[in-house]
């Protein structure tokens, strides 16, 4: 254990202070194979898949409810890995974005309203893109979506991203 950490730790349990205003200064330096470095680095990647596919838009329509769902995974990873790097302890084991984002919000690590706005319709395309059975009348995912959803969940989706990546690099 590093003395920065093993101090922390002491004065952690000298004072008494509660576990969930502990502050981990230790983990916010994000280094590649950081657990949140690791996060965010997937995002970066799906979004770079996202966009390569969102190119294609014009040509194939009906990409769209692949193009939303992968806006959404962007920005989970994004809001994840904001979460971990505050809280290395953090469990990722959900796919809800409302969660994250009101956390992060909350503790004034981001403007307020902005991700809560940014997420409200990417938070439904984690099932309603990928299982037919959220239809009425045997809609499949693929036709339920159009690119003027898409186009919105891409925005949507590179603001949560590039406002985490601001966030993690100012540590």
């Amino acid at each position: 254990m590093s003395s920065g950490v093993l101090s922390l730790a002491r004065a952690v349990f000298r004072l008494q202070i509660p576990l969930s205003t502990q502050i981990y200064t230790s983990s916010r330096t994000e280094k590649p194979g950081s657990p949140s470095w690791v996060w965010l680095e997937q995002a970066r990647v799906n979004r770079r898949v996202l966009h390569n596919l969102a190119d294609s838009l014009s040509f194939h329509p009906e990409a769209s409810f692949h193009v939303c769902f992968l806006s959404q995974q962007v920005a989970e990873l994004s809001l994840k890995a904001a979460r971990l790097s505050l809280d290395p302890r953090f469990h990722c084991r959900h796919h809800k974005l409302h969660p994250n984002a009101q956390h992060l919000e909350k503790h004034h690590f981001f403007p307020k309203g902005f991700l809560l706005e940014a997420i409200k319709p990417l938070d439904n395309y984690y099932i309603r893109t990928r299982y037919p059975n959220c239809y009425k009348n045997e809609v499949v995912p693929a036709r339920a979506f159009n690119t003027s959803q898409a186009i919105d969940a891409i925005e949507k989706a590179d603001k949560v991203y590039q406002q985490v990546k601001n966030f993690m690099k100012s540590f």
